[in-house]
């Protein structure tokens, strides 16, 4: 049995991306400052959005449900930005 290789990647033509038989470009876009903190965090959404469909497809969440999640997972962003604005707004120098 043949072993295929698969890695959910951020940088398009990385080594490890043209070495993958099999690859998911999450395009989180350039790191600023904290190296992995994005891409990590796309990986765990792509994962996410996986395992929700998975459910989905085998009909172990309802459609309703489904979509629900989804829709709290397309707010996070709007969430985080909150977050973040508000800690900046408070933080102490």
């Amino acid at each position: 049995m043949e072993k295929h290789q698969k890695k959910e990647e951020n940088l398009v033509g990385s080594l490890i991306a043209r070495e993958a038989d099999y690859v998911l470009y999450t395009m989180a876009g350039p790191e600023i400052e904290v190296v992995t903190t994005k891409a990590y965090s796309a990986q765990l959404m792509v994962g996410y959005v996986f395992a929700l469909s998975f459910a989905y497809i085998r009909e172990t969440i309802s459609k309703e449900k489904y979509r629900a999640y989804l829709q709290e997972l397309s707010a996070l962003p709007d969430k985080i930005g909150k977050i973040s604005f508000l800690y900046n707004e408070h933080q102490i120098s």
